[in-house]
């Protein structure tokens, strides 16, 4: 998986093109979604990496 999708730097250049948090971690999903469907990867795996980056924005 590109680790680019993960990171906060991610985040920040969507939130930066004037969407909301909310608008932003929906589009990661998304595409994470979209990437896992076509590759095959394991949901848990999924689940692992999209928890790792929500972590910091959940308090």
């Amino acid at each position: 998986m590109p680790s680019s999708l993960l990171t906060p730097t991610s985040f920040l250049f969507v939130r930066n093109a004037g969407l909301d948090v909310s608008t932003a971690l929906n589009q990661l999903n998304r595409s994470l979604e979209a990437y896992i469907d076509n590759s095959g990867v394991a949901e848990n795996i999924y689940e692992n990496h999209l928890a790792r980056f929500l972590k910091p924005w959940e308090t």
